[in-house]
């Protein structure tokens, strides 16, 4: 055996796993992402994105009002608000991507210690740019329900 073999790692056991299941992960995300289904689901996205720019807002309601809503009686709230057009109005308390890089703003569901908010899914991304925290802003969406936050999706800024 000479110096050069010595030196050269040796690949164990669970690193060939380990591989093999970033490789399998990363196969199956490609087809994930080009199926058939999958555009589907984005026509449909924007169908509904379009029917909620047209629609007239069924219930018009402050942030504050919705978060505690929620956070008093979320079986009622979601009774009440769970797949409506709503018109929020509020301030502005976070801006961000999410985990798929889709904009969202924050509102402020009442005073600094509120464990529920209103975040919504912000449909232009030049839109969510051009705020700044603390601005009063009013925007339409559906709300899907609660995940930490009301979550209000497809919303344009008014």
């Amino acid at each position: 055996m000479n110096q050069n073999d010595a030196q050269k790692p040796k690949w164990k056991t669970w690193q060939k796993i380990l591989l093999g299941c970033i490789v399998g992960f990363i196969v199956l995300m490609v087809f994930a992402v080009n199926s058939p289904d999958n555009s589907a689901k984005l026509s449909d996205q924007t169908k509904s994105t379009k029917k909620t720019e047209s629609e007239t807002p069924e219930i018009t309601v402050t942030a504050i009002k919705l978060a505690t809503d929620y956070e008093s009686n979320e079986i009622a709230a979601q009774k009440q608000y769970q797949g409506k057009i709503v018109l929020v109005s509020g301030t502005v308390d976070d801006i961000g991507l999410d985990i798929l890089n889709k904009p969202y703003i924050v509102l402020s569901g009442g005073n600094e210690f509120s464990l529920v908010n209103v975040q919504c899914m912000i449909k232009n991304k030049d839109e969510a740019a051009n705020l700044a925290k603390g601005d009063k802003v009013s925007v339409q969406g559906k709300v899907s329900g609660k995940m930490m936050n009301v979550l209000i999706e497809h919303c344009i800024l008014k």
